[in-house]
Formats: structure tokens, sequence, C-alpha cells
């Protein structure tokens, strides 16, 4: 119990002799952690955001105008038999559009020329197959493995917009663990010099310690 007792009042003579070194030192220190949560707290959200945007990347394989039913099937049997693929599967899920859905779309992207609006018939647009791959990297190997298939006419992907978005995303994320390694360092450096000032501004005393048998 009296050692406890030393202790207690040793540090509290301690903090009292070096108050505003002590005060400096906690601040710094909650700071420095404040900022790393914060920091922490903010890549979770950008890896949040990102995520929602990767599962949104998807590509779009386009048949030919005159493509027959048998050349749909092939490209949907071949979609639906990544999807069973297990572990190795590329392809999350598909949707198909009709010439029908075509025309929908084409007349919201064209609402405002009225004249190519009426003059296009369903007939003359292509049906499609819009593809979300199960991760946006392999959004190039699906066009390569469909895109020599019979009746596929185009297959557009995003590839370069998914390299700039995954190069971002990587260079973030280690900007933010670099300034959290720094922000700790900082303060692992702190928290050892304050410990070295106070041992220092004690060293007559410690000295005197020293000489009269006290332990190193």
């Amino acid at each position: 119990m009296s050692r406890l007792a030393y202790f207690t009042r040793e540090t509290l003579i301690s903090l009292r002799r070096n108050l505003l070194m002590t005060f400096a030192g906690v601040m710094t220190v909650s700071v420095s952690l404040f900022l790393f949560g914060g920091i922490l707290l903010v890549s979770r959200v950008v890896d949040h955001g990102t995520s929602k945007w990767k599962n949104g990347v998807e590509l779009e394989i386009f048949m030919q105008v005159k493509a027959s039913q048998t050349q749909i099937a092939n490209v949907r049997k071949a979609l639906e038999a990544d999807m069973r693929g297990g572990t190795k599967a590329e392809v999350k899920r598909f949707r198909f559009l009709t010439k029908e859905d075509a025309l929908k779309e084409f007349q919201k992207l064209f609402r405002d020329e009225p004249v190519l609006v009426e003059n296009t018939k369903a007939e003359a647009l292509p049906t499609s197959f819009r593809v979300v791959p199960v991760r946006p990297q392999l959004t190039e190997s699906i066009r390569k493995e469909l895109e020599n298939v019979p009746g596929v006419k185009l297959i557009n992907t995003p590839a370069k917009q998914v390299r700039t978005l995954l190069n971002v995303t990587r260079w973030i994320r280690w900007g933010f663990f670099l300034l959290a390694g720094v922000l700790l360092a900082s303060s692992l450096f702190l928290i050892v010099n304050t410990i070295r000032f106070a041992t220092f501004s004690r060293r007559l005393e410690i000295e005197v310690m020293k000489r009269v048998g006290a332990s190193t």
C-alpha cells in the first residue's frame, strides 16, 4: 500500500512540475488519435463508395440487328454457364433487352429529336445483354470470351474508367495509411521525449538516489 501511495504522490508531483509539457503531450496525443480515427473513418467511407460504384459496373453486348434466335440463345447460355461457374464465375448477373426495350431507351436518349424518333422502328435496333461482372477487373475477360461468338456485333466495356477507379482507390488508401502511420509515429515520439524530459529535469534527484543505494 505504501508503494502505491509513493508512486501516486510522485506522479502527481511530476505532473505539477511539468504541467505545461504534460498538457502539451496529452493534447498532441489526443489530437493525433482523433485524426487517426478520422482518417480510418474517411477511408471506410471511400471504400464503401467505391464498392457501390463497382457493383454498378456493367458491359453491353450488342447483337447484330438480324441475329437469329439461336445465336441470341447461345449467348444467353454462355452467360448462364459462366454464372454457374462457382469460384471461377465471372458474371454476377445479366439482363436481356429486346428490340422493344432498345426502342424505349432510344426514345429516351433522343427525345429532343422527334423526327429521328418517329422514323426509327424497333426492327431496326439490335437486341443486347447488360452484364454485371463479379469484379470490375473481369469486364475485359468477358469481352474477349464473347466477342467472337456468332451473332455478336459489338461489346462495350468501361475498361478505362475501371482502371482509373482502381488506381485512384489504391492511391487514396495508401495515402490514408501513410498519414495515419506518420501521426502514430509522431505520438510515440512525443510520449518518449516527454518521459525523457521529465527524467532529465529530475536528474539531480535520481543521482542522489543512486548514491544512497537506490536501484537503477
